[in-house]
C-alpha cells in the first residue's frame, strides 16, 4: 500500500515559517531605532498673510509708514524625523531613502553626538530670533534707512587669548581705532583679526571705557581673538515676527523681502506666488542652507511658482526641481532677490539670475 506524501505539509511548512520569518524582520525594523535622521518638507508660510487662525500679520512694522501687499512670499521650513531624544526605526529611515522629496542623513552631520533635543530646541531659537534681528537690518540697508549696531561680548572666553580679558556684555567700540558700528561691524572686526598681528579692543561697560590688547591665534586656517560676539540693533522701526515653533536662519531672505515689501508702495511681487529661503547677513549677503531639496518640494505644493535659492544649493535646488512645475532662481544678495521680484511683478522673466548645476 502506498503511503500517503507528507511534501506539501512541508512546503506550507516552509512557507508558514519564511512568512514568519519576514514577520518578524518587519517588526524588528519599525521598532530598532537607528542612528539617523530623515528631512522631510515641513510647513509653508505667506509672510505676507496672516498667522493662522488669527488676526496677526505674521510680520508686524510699526513706526514707519506701512503699504498693502499682494500675492504670496512663502516662507519654507523642513521637518526633522530622528535626532537628540527622538528615536527613530530602520524602517522609517528605508521609506526616507526611496521618497524622492526625503533625504537621510547620519545624526552626527547635523548634531554634536552630545547635544540635547532641549539644547536642539533652544539652538534653533537663538538663530530665529537672531535672523529675524539680521533681516530686519538687511532690508533697512536695502532701503536706505539708518540704524545702529554695535557689537556685544556674548559671553566669557573660557580658553583662547581672550581669556580674562573681556567680559560678558562688554561693548566693542573700535578695533585699531576703527570705529565697531553699522551693517559692516562685523567685516571690520574680522578684517583686522585676520591680519594676524595683536589687536587693540575699546571696551565699554556701564558707561567706564577701557582698552585690551589680544594676539588673535590659528584655529581651523583663520586667525581668531577667542571672542563670542553678539550684534545689538537700534532699529528706527519696529518689526515683529509672530510665527511661534520654528526655527533656524534660513528664513532671513524672506523676511526682509517681506519688510522691504510692506514699507514700499506696490506689491513687490505683483500678485505672483514665490517661495524662497537662505540665510542673510546684515550687508544682505544671502547664503546656503540646509534642506533645499524638501523646501522645493513644499514650494510646489503650496502652489509657488518660482523659487529662490541661495547660488550654492543651485544644483540641489534644481535637482528637486525636475519634473515640477516651479522655476528656480539663483540670488547671491538680497538686491538680486528684490530685483527678481520686481521683474516677475512686470512678468520680465525672460532675464531673472538663473541657477546652474555646478553652482
Amino acid at each position: 500500500m502506498a503511503r500517503p506524501s507528507h511534501q506539501p505539509r512541508r512546503r506550507i511548512s516552509a512557507f508558514a515559517l519564511s512568512g514568519f520569518l519576514a514577520f518578524v524582520f518587519v517588526l524588528i525594523a519599525a521598532v530598532v531605532p537607528v542612528a539617523y535622521i530623515v528631512e522631510t518638507p515641513g510647513p509653508v508660510f505667506n509672510t505676507l498673510g496672516k498667522v493662522e487662525d488669527t488676526d496677526k500679520d505674521v510680520v508686524e512694522i510699526t513706526g514707519a509708514q506701512t503699504y498693502p501687499t499682494d500675492g504670496q512670499l512663502n516662507m519654507l521650513t523642513v521637518g526633522v524625523v530622528g535626532g537628540p531624544d527622538r528615536h527613530m526605526s530602520a524602517l522609517r529611515a528605508f521609506i526616507g531613502l526611496v521618497k524622492g522629496t526625503e533625504t537621510v542623513v547620519p545624526t552626527e552631520s547635523l548634531y554634536p553626538l552630545e547635544i540635547t533635543g532641549e539644547q536642539v530646541s533652544q539652538t534653533n531659537t537663538a538663530q530665529m530670533t537672531s535672523s529675524q534681528d539680521v533681516a530686519t537690518a538687511a532690508a533697512l540697508s536695502e532701503l536706505g534707512m539708518d540704524y545702529t549696531v554695535r557689537m556685544r561680548v556674548a559671553e566669557d572666553p573660557a580658553d583662547g587669548p581672550a581669556r580674562g580679558k573681556v567680559t560678558q556684555g562688554e561693548t566693542v567700540l573700535a578695533i585699531n581705532g576703527k570705529e565697531v558700528e553699522g551693517p559692516d561691524a562685523l567685516q571690520t572686526i574680522h578684517g583686522e583679526v585676520e591680519k594676524g598681528q595683536p589687536v587693540e579692543l575699546r571696551l565699554e561697560s556701564e558707561g567706564q571705557q577701557r582698552t585690551e590688547t589680544i594676539q588673535p591665534t590659528m584655529l581651523d586656517g583663520e586667525h581668531r581673538m577667542g571672542v563670542l560676539l553678539d550684534q545689538d540693533f537700534d532699529f528706527p522701526v519696529d518689526v515683529k515676527f509672530n510665527l511661534d515653533n520654528v526655527g533656524g536662519p534660513s528664513a532671513g531672505t524672506v523676511f526682509a523681502l517681506t519688510i522691504i515689501d510692506k514699507l514700499t508702495e506696490g506689491p513687490l511681487a505683483g500678485d505672483k506666488k514665490v517661495a524662497g529661503t537662505g540665510a542673510i547677513t546684515a550687508d544682505g549677503t544671502v547664503q546656503p542652507i540646509g534642506g533645499a531639496r524638501q523646501k522645493v518640494a513644499a514650494a510646489d505644493d503650496a502652489g509657488s511658482e518660482y523659487f529662490l535659492s541661495p547660488r550654492g544649493n543651485c544644483p540641489e535646488a534644481l535637482e528637486a526641481a525636475e519634473n515640477r512645475e516651479i522655476t528656480v532662481i539663483g540670488i547671491d544678495n538680497l538686491h538680486a532677490a528684490r530685483t527678481a521680484l520686481e521683474d516677475i511683478a512686470e512678468d520680465r522673466t525672460s532675464d531673472l539670475p538663473s541657477c546652474s548645476a555646478d553652482k
